[in-house]
């Protein structure tokens, strides 16, 4: 092509585009083109700074969802060699604290313990926690106003409630804190009260006489004392006493169940010996039970429920809650050693033990010291426990039995006095074979008077002055050769 005709060419394109776009058409084009342009960029810009930034791009055919696994109280309970939960519904924080001194008592029961909030927890593991070997959920629940859940509580309640959950198998308690339960099964409502619970019952009175009267049992002055040590402690009044007899006074439950302290263990002496009885606990106790002064019946906590458990040869034994704790109250370790044991009453039960253990090592052809025994009841008919076992001991020349029935005659005979008496008898195994001394029973009066006793024989036969005999008793504690397991 000629350089005219490649003039002409260029002409003829000119000009066929100033017919087709005006000044407007090709302003409104570049604005176009350039929003395009910078799209395209910002998008390019925008996926490489989420690329560098490692984020994540959700692509509509390849949707990967993991769950969260920090719900999982069963993988809590398990990584943590634990196996009971405690689940709370707390509106004020009653039912959390609660929660927790649970999950610390399971370490009694050889469980150890950890509280879960429901509303933080995957509840639909409770299908699978009866998997978990020994696994117990404690349910600690509160209500909120006219008996609703807790708010952290609802969620899960509305899940019970539809049902479709197979809870076959689950070990589970609930403890309630909208009633009574509290009252009845945690804290100790059997007790006096102490003054300042008083001081915040008086809050709750609408009665001004009652008021009054609550809040000067709570104060110091002796007006106020002697009040609170007739009303109180010489009626032996009880929290549920007292409501009863104030009708004005009517305190917020949670705030009762704060004020009340906790339903104490009771400890009891084995009665028995793990030789003889490898799998069983004896015990031995007095059922309590007496009328006050404002004529009122009361029963002991332990020991009215423990009747219900009463062995019986033609049922399986009965099973209760219960710990051992060490004890220094034991036999020497040469059964030649001569011990004496003083025990009258329920005192004995130690020494059921001890002599069991005994006659043991006596059947097994062992040499076995002088074993002897101090025991004394109200009365032989009503008050001889083991009787039988005892006379039969006697019998086999095991056992030296010095027994007093203080109520069988007309001058009271104490096991105090039946000491006295064998004063040689004693001398001759603590002060001469280095035998032992165990005292079991009562402390104000018997444990006492023992001692003295003790003190009064080792001067007589030892020929000590009474610092010389008060120190051969501390020198015998020492030695682990005195050992006493006494209650007031």
């Amino acid at each position: 092509m000629s350089e005219a005709e490649a003039n002409i060419g260029t002409q003829q394109i000119q000009g066929a585009s100033e017919s087709l776009f005006g000044t407007l058409d090709i302003v409104l084009l570049a604005l176009i083109v350039g929003g395009i342009s910078w799209y395209l960029l910002n998008k390019h810009k925008k996926t490489k700074t989420i690329a560098n930034g490692r984020s994540y791009s959700i692509q509509p055919t390849s949707i990967n969802l993991q769950t969260s696994t920090d719900n999982s109280f069963i993988k809590k309970l398990q990584s943590s060699g634990r196996s009971l939960v405690v689940f709370y519904g707390s509106q004020t924080g009653t039912g959390e604290e609660f929660a927790g001194r649970l999950a610390k008592e399971g370490v009694r029961y050889r469980m150890k313990g950890m509280v879960a909030d429901p509303e933080e927890c995957d509840m639909e593991e409770l299908v699978n926690l009866k998997n978990l070997p020994n696994s117990l959920a404690v349910f600690c629940l509160a209500t909120y106003g006219e008996g609703d859940p807790t708010d952290n509580a609802m969620e899960f309640y509305e899940w019970l409630q539809n049902g479709d959950a197979d809870l076959t198998g689950l070990n589970y308690a609930v403890f309630g804190l909208g009633n009574r339960t509290a009252l009845m099964h945690y804290v100790d409502i059997t007790q006096n009260p102490r003054t300042h619970v008083l001081k915040e019952l008086a809050e709750y009175c609408t009665d001004p006489a009652e008021k009054e009267k609550l809040k000067s049992m709570s104060t110091t002055t002796p007006e106020g004392k002697a009040l609170y040590q007739k009303w109180i402690i010489e009626d032996n009044r009880n929290i549920v006493h007292i409501l009863e007899d104030m009708s004005s006074c009517h305190p917020a439950l949670d705030h009762l169940c704060e004020l009340l302290p906790r339903l104490q263990p009771r400890y009891y002496s084995i009665s028995s010996s793990p030789k003889l009885y490898p799998n069983t606990v004896h015990i031995t106790a007095v059922l309590v039970e007496y009328d006050t002064p404002t004529g009122r019946h009361n029963k002991g906590v332990a020991t009215t429920w423990l009747k219900t458990k009463m062995p019986d040869p033609e049922k399986e034994l009965p099973t209760v809650p219960i710990f051992v704790r060490k004890s220094q109250f034991r036999l020497p370790t040469k059964p030649q050693t001569p011990i004496i044991m003083i025990g009258p009453g329920t005192g004995f039960a130690p020494f059921r033990g001890f002599i069991q253990d005994r006659n043991l090592c006596k059947e097994e052809g062992k040499p076995v010291g002088d074993t002897v025994l101090y025991f004394g009841c109200r009365k032989s008919s009503e008050d001889y426990i083991y009787e039988e076992e005892l006379v039969e001991y006697h019998k086999s020349g095991l056992l030296t039995l010095h027994l007093a029935f203080s109520r069988d005659q007309a001058k009271k005979v104490y096991v105090t006095h039946l000491l006295e008496q064998q004063a040689d008898e004693v001398w001759k195994i603590i002060g001469e074979n280095n035998g032992h001394i165990y005292i079991c029973g009562d402390a104000k009066s018997m444990a006492t008077d023992v001692r003295a006793i003790l003190i009064k024989i080792l001067q007589e036969k030892g020929s000590l002055t009474e610092e010389q005999a008060t120190a051969y008793l501390k020198k015998m504690e020492t030695q682990k050769r005195l050992s006493a397991d006494v209650w007031s």
